[in-house]
Formats: C-alpha cells, structure tokens, sequence
C-alpha cells in the first residue's frame, strides 16, 4: 500500500489522543502481533507495531499479546514477538502448541505478575481453574509438538511454505479480481474483489466441490497450510483457486 505510513501516522495519532483521555481507566492492551486473525488477516509492519506498543507501555498499560494464531513459527520466527523489540506482559499460546492433536493453552507472564497472585490468602489468589488443568495427554502432546517444532525438517517445511506462497501469490496478484495481497512467513492472504454479499459462501462451497477446504473471512482468502503439506498438495490449493476465480 503507496499510503500505509500515512496510515500508520492516523492511527498512532488517534492512539495518543485516546491515551490522553483514558489510559488512566485501562489495565492492558491486547493485540494479535503483526497478523490479526479472524477480523480479516490484517497485517502490520513491526516497526508501526514497536512504536504503538511503546506508546502503550509509557502510558501505564500493561502488553498481551496473542500468539495463538502467530505463535510456533507461523510468521518465518517461533513467535511474532521476536520480530519486535518490545517484551510483552502476557502472552497467549494455543492451537499449535500441540500441533492441534489435542486441546491445550497456556498463559504466560511475568514473574512479576505471577508474584501478584501468589500469598496464604485465597483473595489475593487468581481464582481460575477447570477439571482438565495440566491434563497430562494435553501436556504429552504439547512436549512432541515442540520436539517436533525444532527438528530441521519442520523448519525446511516452514521455509519451503512461505517461499511457495510468494511465488503462487506474484501470480494471483495479475488476476482481475484479486487485490490486497498479502505474506508474512507460512500466512498468506488476499482479497476478492467482488460486491456480493454471498461471495463468502460462494467460495467456501466452489473449494469444497473442489476438494479444497478453505474458511474465507468474508471477501477475504487465506492459506495457513499444516508444515506437514507437501509441494504438491500446496500447488494443488493455488491451482483450485485460481480456478475458482
């Protein structure tokens, strides 16, 4: 986008007049880190994302981020908040911390934080719990996934994906109805140009006839392929939606 430092300018001049006003009625900020999921895979730059987080930060406001999505190497590092400079108070892990296998998230914090919680008094605890805490197959699952995770195979397959996506995307981006294409590591994105309200649900069952599952977020067209997929398979999703388009 020719105009996105003018954006990013709006946006974190429209942040300064908000923490003016209200920072002081706020405890944190919550961002999903360089790609925001399900609100349309909105990507930032870091260096925009350094400066709003500061901003955050200096106004008393403690940092979560969410890597549920962005987390284990989704964004060509193991979390997107290596790509920045700031260290967050909080963060949010789930999904591929098992590889999806199984269900398990955990919430991590700072000593700090964690300190605040801790006391003989059950008032000072953080008074959260579910029967399936620590499950032990969760956990099991959790330790292969990472184990996993660092093999160099897995991390050649991560490569392999956003290579594939860059080449696969500089073709789409030539298609009439194409627009906003967008990477960041193994997350590719783009948006379809077209004003029908059904155009969601065209997609989706236009891929499925295909034997393609795809969950377009309403004009919006995304890949985030297992690291297990290989070339072919890969090559086979592009093709089935250039076909589509």
């Amino acid at each position: 986008d020719a105009h996105v430092e003018e954006k990013e300018q709006q946006a974190l001049q429209t942040l300064d007049v908000y923490l003016d006003q209200y920072a002081n009625q706020y405890a944190a900020i919550i961002v999903e880190p360089l790609v925001q999921g399900a609100s349309g895979m909105r990507m930032v730059r870091p260096a925009f994302l350094n400066v709003l987080l500061q901003k955050a930060r200096d106004a008393g406001l403690l940092i979560i981020v969410d890597e549920v999505m962005t987390g284990f190497g989704r964004t060509a590092k193991n979390f997107a908040m290596q790509h920045l400079n700031i260290i967050p108070d909080i963060i949010c892990l789930a999904k591929g911390l098992t590889g999806g296998f199984l269900p398990l998230a955990v919430t991590v914090t700072t000593e700090q934080i964690y300190a605040a919680f801790l006391g003989d008094s059950f008032a000072q605890a953080l008074a959260h719990g579910h029967s399936y805490t620590a499950n032990p197959l969760g956990c099991a699952a959790a330790n292969a996934a990472m184990q996993l995770l660092c093999t160099p195979v897995v991390q050649q397959s991560m490569a392999a994906i956003a290579a594939y996506h860059q080449q696969a995307l500089s073709t789409l981006q030539q298609h009439p109805k194409v627009t906003r294409v967008r990477q960041t590591g193994t997350i590719a994105a783009f948006d379809v140009l077209d004003n029908d309200i059904h155009v969601n649900a065209r997609l989706k069952a236009a891929a499925l006839e295909a034997g393609l599952l795809l969950r377009p977020l309403g004009n919006t067209v995304y890949l985030l392929p297992p690291y297990c997929i290989n070339a072919t398979d890969l090559e086979r999703a592009y093709a089935v939606i250039g076909d589509i388009l």
